[in-house]
């Protein structure tokens, strides 16, 4: 055994990470953190408090699940709230909150449709119900002819260029005649329609019915989330149905759209800070959100700010520095990320959020 004398102390050379071994000490030079290697494969902080820490704001959101609290000054305690209503248990929610209540959380969905200008050329019936935030009812357009009923209806919004991530689509299209001929077709199908900026294109078929012979009617419908993450002016759908009657007898075709929804902006959360809860030199935080829904490749970001200061978006769970602010933080405001790939409506979603100063 080798006996290491430093009564006068010992002073390691900041660096970056060296080969992992068991045993191996390093004081890091990018998180100025002294980080050892126990079991042989990665570093960890050397006294660690991050797992105490992140169970400290999730046992605090619990409480404020059940009741009200009572936080302490002087940089004694984190703050939090829990979202058992609309505002908050502390009332803090609100200003540029735009993510969905949802019971007891809130979710990563947004829905602006309702404030965006309706397109509208065909006329559908009812085009409101397409936008209400009720997937019960729907906006309609339905034509016929007694030999051939050809149509593709448009229904959608447009409003100024901005990025749209998540859609949520409902819509349904049938195909119909009145005889049984040999000679007698029906189609449907159901594209995306994209104003990128410079006018309408056919971003996407969501989906193809199926082709109807001798009085067998086509139909298909489409029901899910479309990850579109992209600048846009415009969205809507474009509804084809095609039905041919040899016999003259009636073609008939049906375009319903039940839930056409999505917004603009990323879902926030925005929280008032009560006045004295941050220290006004404030530069390092941890925040934690107790999360309700979760899949691969969602986020979860957080940033303060005051009338003329903004800490930047931060990363959860984890201790995180910014330039230090010179008055105290006044907003909390926390972005729910959807993942870029086949999102879950409204995933993730949180049932509060914890920020500790560090």
């Amino acid at each position: 055994m080798v006996e290491l004398n430093a009564s006068k102390g010992v002073k390691l050379t900041p660096s970056t990470a060296p080969v992992a071994s068991a045993g191996t000490m390093y004081f890091d030079n990018s998180s100025t953190k002294l980080k050892i290697c126990e079991n042989g494969t990665s570093f960890t902080n050397v006294g660690d408090s991050t797992p105490a820490l992140i169970q400290s704001g999730l046992n605090l959101i619990r409480s404020l699940q059940d009741r009200a609290i009572v936080f302490s000054k002087g940089n004694l305690d984190g703050w939090g709230e829990a979202y058992i209503d609309i505002d908050g248990r502390n009332d803090s929610v609100g200003g540029t909150t735009n993510a969905t209540f949802s019971i007891n959380k809130r979710t990563a969905f947004t829905n602006d449709t309702n404030s965006y200008t309706t397109y509208d050329p065909n006329s559908f019936t009812n085009p409101t119900y397409a936008f209400d935030n009720n997937d019960s009812t729907y906006a309609q357009k339905s034509g016929s002819n007694a030999q051939n009923y050809t149509a593709t209806v448009v229904l959608g919004k447009t409003f100024t260029l901005g990025m749209v991530g998540s859609i949520k689509i409902i819509a349904s299209a049938s195909a119909t005649t009145n005889s049984s001929w040999g000679g007698n077709q029906t189609d449907t199908n159901i594209h995306l329609y994209v104003d990128y900026g410079a006018g309408w294109v056919d971003a996407a078929t969501l989906v193809v019915g199926n082709h109807g012979t001798a009085g067998a009617p086509s139909s298909c419908s489409y029901s899910a989330i479309y990850a579109l993450n992209a600048n846009v002016q415009g969205i809507a759908l474009a509804i084809y149905t095609m039905a041919y009657d040899s016999a003259n007898a009636g073609a008939t075709g049906n375009a319903y759209v039940t839930t056409l929804e999505f917004g603009k902006s990323a879902p926030i959360i925005e929280h008032a800070i009560p006045s004295g809860t941050f220290t006004s030199t404030i530069k390092k935080t941890i925040g934690v959100p107790l999360i309700a829904d979760w899949e691969a490749g969602a986020n979860i970001q957080y940033k303060l700010q005051n009338a003329t200061e903004d800490s930047g978006w931060l990363d959860y769970a984890s201790e995180k520095g910014f330039t230090a602010f010179t008055s105290q933080p006044t907003k909390l405001i926390v972005k729910l990320i959807p993942t870029g790939t086949s999102p879950t409506l409204g995933y993730p979603s949180i049932y509060g959020f914890y920020i500790r100063e560090m």
